[in-house]
């Protein structure tokens, strides 16, 4: 990987782009060795003229702001693409080192919570998601169910109940999600016969057992 460009360096090509001459630039006629520059040329309104007379010469020997500008160009283009690939390789290592929580599926989120959490921490992440979830269904069942009794309604409503549901098994495989918790006590860390009275610290309960 290249080093980086310093502020000084940085500064100096700036300062070069900055005293040529404003573009754009287009290929022209030459005289000798030297390069003519050309500029657009326009009526006072700012509007091009007839293509015949489109450009007319800014200066034969450019001025020694486009003198320098050009001359640098060579060393300048090469570092400064240099640089940006330099930039881009870095942000990839640190997308690789640090994902987006937003690139994540819930599957994916779901994993990684289990990873770093203690179990009983990670049952009650899982019921706060699902009460959450009803929660809204219900905010979503009380007020549709005091509007008018319409076919539209009955679909938003229903669309509700489906949005809430998909949030506690956003997979619709009963995987691990609220509507069907994980206990070590079972299959590892597999689904939980006896949610909801199955819990790390009812070891002695049996499944499905209230008592």
């Amino acid at each position: 990987m290249t080093a980086p460009l310093s502020e000084q360096q940085l500064a100096e090509i700036a300062a070069r782009e900055a005293a040529a001459s404003k573009g754009p630039w287009l290929e022209g006629a030459r005289r000798g060795n030297v390069p003519t520059l050309y500029r657009p040329l326009t009526s006072g309104d700012g509007v091009s003229t007839y293509p015949s007379v489109l450009f007319e010469l800014t200066s034969v020997y450019g001025g020694p702001g486009d003198m320098a500008f050009i001359a640098a160009a060579r060393e300048d283009v090469p570092a400064l693409l240099a640089e940006v690939e330099r930039l881009a390789a870095r942000v990839t290592e640190l997308e690789a080192e640090h994902p987006s929580r937003f690139a994540a599926t819930p599957a994916e989120v779901d994993v990684y919570l289990r990873s770093i959490l203690a179990e009983d921490t990670y049952l009650r992440y899982q019921q706060a998601i699902g009460s959450e979830a009803v929660r809204e269904a219900m905010d979503d069942a009380t007020a549709y169910r005091n509007c008018d009794d319409n076919a539209s309604k009955k679909q938003a409503w229903r669309s509700g109940i489906d949005d809430a549901l998909g949030y506690v098994d956003p997979d619709g495989d009963v995987g691990p999600y609220p509507s069907n918790l994980l206990c070590s006590q079972h299959n590892g860390f597999g689904p939980c016969p006896g949610y909801p009275w199955c819990t790390p610290s009812q070891d002695d309960t049996e499944p499905g057992d209230p008592s």
